[in-house]
């Protein structure tokens, strides 16, 4: 672990992102990093704060934005699965069985999501906050020991269709592409 030092004014920035009685900075720090890191085809939305500070104030929204060609890019799944009609808005979602800790309820609400109104992110139903399901899968892993292939594991991968939690949603997407 390192430890940084901050500016007043830096740690008064943080604590504006941070949930309260329940974000250290470290979380503050990868949540930001989470939005700047995000996929290009986002980069144009306002970032969204979990915790519903104004986006527009977040240095995130003034990062340049990688350009790449367009042969290199491939269509996000939630764009996929909206398209299909797999997933519309309010559509539940839960993490897979084979990924939910053993011995907890696989219908414990921290287990349970629903795709927000704009069909990108999702409302997590433990603490009706959006997310994206990316993010969402690992404060998931973190925290209540939701199982991951991966670090930092995409959340298609990690959750499925609450009438489903067999196939994870990017198995579900490639279905639809005919990949499977």
């Amino acid at each position: 672990m390192k430890t940084i030092e901050l500016q007043d004014e830096t740690w008064g920035r943080l604590q504006q992102h941070a949930i309260p009685l329940q974000d250290n900075a470290d979380d503050v720090i990868n949540r930001l990093l989470d939005l700047a890191d995000g996929p290009p085809a986002y980069a144009g939305d306002a970032p969204t704060s979990v915790n519903g500070a104004a986006p527009a104030e977040s240095p995130v929204a003034r990062m340049p934005v990688p350009l790449r060609a367009p042969s290199d890019r491939r269509e996000h799944t939630d764009v996929v699965l909206r398209r299909a009609g797999t997933v519309t808005p309010g559509a539940r979602i839960a993490v897979l069985l084979e990924k939910v800790p053993h011995g907890r309820d696989p219908d414990e609400n921290i287990f349970l999501a629903r795709f927000a109104a704009d069909g990108k992110r999702v409302v997590w139903d433990f603490d009706g906050k959006t997310y994206s399901i990316s993010y969402l899968s690992q404060v998931l892993a973190r925290r209540y020991g939701v199982r991951a292939n991966a670090p930092g594991e995409n959340g298609f991968r990690v959750f499925g269709l609450a009438s489903d939690r067999t196939r994870s949603l990017e198995e579900l997407r490639k279905r639809i592409e005919g990949r499977l």
